[in-house]
């Protein structure tokens, strides 16, 4: 049984069988997301579909060298055709430590510059409301992150001790919060609702019509 970090590392790319789901995909006016694929799967990926693809949650793999994260080269190619990097709110956004609202900030604005204003989105990949953090809530953390890596699947970058959210946007008002917080570093409204939202809604339009 592979572990997650030996699969990362030994990606095989897109197999034949992987190029004719994708073309299934895109005949379905279905979403491609390769969020979780390898550099070379992503790549691959992106070049073999028909129709613009997403990245819908991952992180800046130039800011911070975490195999969870995207390199630049696969987000230009993802914009190229018109696809959607999105941003997540996940530890994989520092090296170690509890990530807070300058880690997501500066991922936010290193992906526009790679892919420009019209293809980059936030991505949570965390529920609505939250995590309440006490006692109960930090054991259950430690529970799950040593569950996974016992069965070796704990990506580089979890830890016990760090919970799948950013510190400042753990809440619902989270978008009110980030909009604020880009504005104050200068971002014009236009960009701020393309990527809170726009950017994802004009994809959905390009792949599944209407």
């Amino acid at each position: 049984i592979r572990t997650l970090a030996q699969t990362f590392a030994a990606p095989a790319g897109l197999s034949d069988h992987g190029r004719a789901v994708v073309a299934k995909i895109n005949a379905a006016r279905v979403l491609l997301d390769l969020s979780h694929a390898a550099p070379r799967t992503q790549a691959e990926g992106i070049a073999a579909s028909s129709a613009p693809a997403s990245i819908t949650h991952s992180g800046c793999r130039a800011l911070v060298d975490l195999p969870r994260n995207t390199h630049d080269a696969e987000m230009r190619a993802l914009a190229r055709k018109g696809g959607v990097f999105g941003v997540y709110l996940m530890p994989f956004l520092r090296t170690r430590g509890q990530p807070g609202r300058e880690d997501l900030l500066r991922h936010l604005a290193h992906a526009v510059d790679v892919c420009g204003e019209d293809h980059v989105s936030i991505g949570t990949d965390g529920p609505l409301f939250g995590f309440e953090i006490n006692d109960e809530t930090r054991a259950q953390q430690r529970r799950f992150y040593e569950d996974r890596a016992q069965r070796g699947i704990a990506a580089p970058g979890e830890a016990a001790d760090v919970f799948n959210m950013v510190e400042g946007y753990n809440g619902i008002d989270r978008y009110d919060r980030i909009a604020s917080d880009l504005r104050r570093r200068g971002w014009r409204t236009g960009r701020i609702e393309k990527v809170l939202g726009g950017n994802l809604v004009r994809l959905y339009r390009d792949v599944w019509g209407g």
